[in-house]
């Protein structure tokens, strides 16, 4: 497998994605290359991530998945926003060094911020790690709307996003005081 520096497929493609979806690629995704015997392979990807498949489900992602919703069994801690809304804060398992040394593949989620609505608790953001030419970054990331909120250098802490996650939270509250709940 390599990778292709200063790919012009890449940047054709970054090019198409912002005039259509405003989605930029160049901080994100990487042009691979994969050689086999006989043939290769190639993808604009953000990442990838080699498992060996459960037998049982040959088709379904691997339970240590990184790109899986945290277990909702690990432990976690709850709060409550100003705005009044509650929420869950979770951990990804394992030391630093090894979600570091991961994320230089695909990006590993590093903490799960989930809202606690109607007695219900789901992501409401994550906090992802990636590592790229020897660089760490986190980023801020909510599922729906899908977007990056904020990133910094580094391993973060949610501290690190108190701002766009109090933000959020308090879109989250206004929306719902509209609906009547």
């Amino acid at each position: 497998m390599f990778t292709v520096d200063k790919s012009p497929w890449l940047a054709e493609r970054h090019h198409y994605e912002m005039q259509r979806y405003s989605t930029p690629l160049l901080e994100t995704h990487q042009h691979y290359t994969f050689q086999f015997h006989d043939e290769f392979a190639e993808a604009i990807a953000e990442g990838i991530w080699l498992d060996i498949a459960d037998p049982a489900r040959p088709y379904g992602r691997p339970a240590r998945h990184p790109l899986a919703e945290l277990d909702p069994g690990l432990p976690c801690e709850g709060f409550w926003s100003a705005s009044g809304i509650e929420w869950e804060l979770r951990r990804a398992p394992g030391p630093d060094a090894e979600l570091v040394h991961d994320s230089r593949l695909c990006s590993q989620r590093l903490y799960q911020l989930n809202l606690v609505l109607d007695g219900r608790s789901r992501e409401g953001a994550s906090i992802w790690l990636r590592t790229r030419n020897g660089h760490t970054i986190s980023r801020f990331i909510r599922p729906w709307p899908a977007g990056e909120l904020a990133r910094h250098g580094g391993i973060a802490h949610p501290r690190d996003f108190t701002e766009p996650w109090e933000a959020y939270l308090a879109d989250v509250a206004e929306r719902r005081r509209k609906m009547g709940r």
